[in-house]
């Protein structure tokens, strides 16, 4: 079995421009990819143009708690503000704690389903 490939958002741009003036089998040929992958970069250009260049892959979904989210990042930039550490762990405490269906501050019925984990926490910190 191959080894998957990944390639930047400058490379998929460059693979699209000439799949535009060559055709897609044609490109995928020239540049060595399948494709299928020159299908769904075609279908997805706008995004890629907006894409960082040497970004590899969207792997993010949009967030399905946004407030949620803002409020986890007013909470990170407080304590920063105030010279203090923040670690994941404290990032995931404070969730529980202050986040809880219990908790009436937000549309609780779908708080549940938050999966805490540490690697979904990691997205505060960038």
């Amino acid at each position: 079995m191959p080894r998957r490939s990944s390639y930047t958002a400058t490379f998929k741009l460059t693979v699209v421009d000439y799949a535009e003036k060559h055709g897609k089998w044609p490109a995928a040929r020239h540049f060595g990819i399948d494709e299928s992958n020159m299908r769904l970069w075609c279908r997805k250009k706008d995004e890629l143009k907006k894409m960082p260049r040497s970004k590899k892959a969207s792997r993010f979904r949009p967030a399905q708690f946004p407030e949620l989210e803002e409020r986890l990042l007013e909470y990170v930039a407080n304590l920063r503000s105030q010279g203090l550490a923040v670690s994941i762990l404290q990032v995931r405490i404070n969730l529980r704690l202050r986040f809880s269906p219990k908790n009436r501050g937000l549309q609780t019925s779908r708080l549940h389903k938050i999966g805490v984990t540490g690697s979904w926490s990691v997205i505060i910190f960038q």
